[in-house]
């Protein structure tokens, strides 16, 4: 009996160590989550989402889905806790539906609509790119022009791998339509107050 009892004993011990050792090993995984996802919610801020600025998140993503997938084996055999394997999915849902409604865009925008307002009233506008790039708000402009009524800023990060990307502004009355043959099928997302977020292919 008292045998049995030792045995018991060695293989919780065993268990307990090998807990330890799996949360030790783990430790920072929260921060790497928190990183991946940031970075996601932030390249989805500008204009046209996925940008380069998306490859090192999503390279992060493709870890934590490795990792996730070992924690869940892990809960599995009881060395790992449930959270662990909660809150990753979770975390990747919010993320999803955040950038679904377009909430960086908007947030990230209106925070730079008082600039964008004011640079309304620059006369002459047409900002040639090889003269460097203008900030307006949160957001660097490679180029400033108009397009009849329209103020168009094409935003220096653009979409980074097959589109351009940008704000306009349409006065009332007026309809968003960047169709001059150098924006391909052109979408728009509206930002209120006559501004527009625009991405068209190259």
């Amino acid at each position: 009996m008292t045998g049995d009892v030792g045995v018991v004993g060695d293989v919780v011990a065993e268990r307990a160590d090998v807990t330890r050792h799996y949360r030790g090993r783990w430790y920072g995984f929260p921060l790497w989550l928190a990183v991946a996802s940031a970075g996601i919610l932030y390249d989805a801020s500008n204009p046209g989402f996925m940008t380069l600025l998306s490859l090192p998140a999503l390279a992060i993503w493709v870890w934590i889905a490795i990792a996730w997938a070992v924690r869940l084996v892990q809960w599995v055999l009881g060395t790992s806790s449930l959270r662990s394997v909660l809150v990753p999915p979770l975390v990747l849902v919010a993320v999803v539906a955040l950038c679904a409604a377009n909430v960086p865009l908007h947030l990230r925008f209106d925070a730079s609509r008082a600039a964008f307002d004011a640079s309304l009233a620059v006369e002459g506008r047409s900002l040639d790119p090889t003269m460097g790039t203008e900030r307006i708000g949160l957001y660097e402009i490679c180029v400033d022009e108009t397009e009849g009524v329209l103020v168009v800023y094409t935003d220096c990060a653009g979409s980074g791998l097959v589109d351009n990307s940008g704000f306009a502004y349409a006065p009332p009355g007026t309809t968003m339509n960047l169709g001059n043959g150098e924006r391909e099928s052109p979408t728009y997302t509206d930002l209120g107050g006559g501004w527009w977020a625009w991405t068209a292919s190259w």
